[in-house]
C-alpha cells in the first residue's frame, strides 16, 4: 500500500475580483486589492490529492444561509404571524367589558414603516454599497415594529384583566414580563384558561 501525500492549502476569495488567493499574500496579485485577515481557518479550503483539486463547501455559505433563514423566519412572525393574530382577535377583545379598545392604526402604521426602512436599506445598498448602515437601519426598523407589537400585547393584556375583574369579582393576574416575552402565544394561553376556569 502506497502512502498518498495529501496537502492542504487555505485560499481566500478576492472580493474585488472574485478570484481565489493564497492565504499569506495581503494584496490580490490580479486587481490589488487588499484582502482581510480572518481568524482560524480562512473562508475555503482546497485539498491536494495526486494533483486533483477538491474544493470543500465554505462554511461561510452555510451561516450566511443560516442567517439568511432566521432573517426570513423572524420576519414572517413579525409581519405575518403577528398582525393575523392581532387582527383577528380584535373584534372579539373590543367586544369584552374594559374601557380599552384595540385599534387597527399601530398595524396599519408598522407595516408603513416597515415598507420605509425596506425603501431606504434598499437604497443604501444599491446607492453607495453601504451594508452596514443599510443592516443597521433594517435591525432598527424591525426593533421598533416589535416594540408597537408588545405595546398592543400589553394593551390586551389589560383589557383582559379588566373584562374578568368585572365578572369574576376577583384578581386575575396576567404577567407582564411573560407578556413581553411570548406575546401573544403567551396572552392566547391565558386567555384559553381563563374561558374555561368559567
Amino acid at each position: 500500500m502506497s502512502k498518498t501525500n495529501t496537502k492542504v492549502e487555505y485560499f481566500r476569495s478576492c472580493v474585488e475580483c472574485h478570484k481565489e488567493i493564497d492565504a499569506e499574500s495581503e494584496f490580490c496579485p490580479f486587481c490589488g486589492a487588499v484582502l482581510m485577515r480572518s481568524s482560524g481557518k480562512d473562508i475555503s479550503i482546497k485539498t491536494k490529492d495526486k494533483g486533483n483539486e477538491k474544493p470543500v463547501k465554505m462554511t461561510v455559505w452555510l451561516m450566511v444561509g443560516g442567517l439568511l433563514m432566521l432573517a426570513f423566519i423572524i420576519r414572517v412572525y413579525l409581519f405575518l404571524v403577528l398582525p393575523l393574530w392581532f387582527l383577528g382577535q380584535r373584534k372579539y377583545l373590543n367586544k369584552l367589558h374594559s374601557k380599552q379598545k384595540i385599534s387597527t392604526y399601530p398595524f396599519v402604521g408598522a407595516y408603513l414603516i416597515f415598507i420605509l426602512v425596506e425603501f431606504i436599506a434598499h437604497y443604501l445598498v444599491i446607492k453607495y454599497s453601504d451594508y452596514g448602515t443599510s443592516l443597521l437601519v433594517l435591525i432598527s426598523g424591525l426593533l421598533f415594529i416589535h416594540s408597537i407589537f408588545i405595546y398592543q400585547s400589553l394593551k390586551i393584556k389589560n383589557v383582559l384583566v379588566e373584562h374578568f375583574k368585572d365578572y369574576q369579582k376577583k384578581g386575575v393576574k396576567i404577567s407582564n414580563l411573560w407578556t413581553i416575552l411570548f406575546g401573544f402565544l403567551y396572552l392566547q394561553l391565558e386567555v384559553n384558561k381563563l374561558f374555561y376556569d368559567e
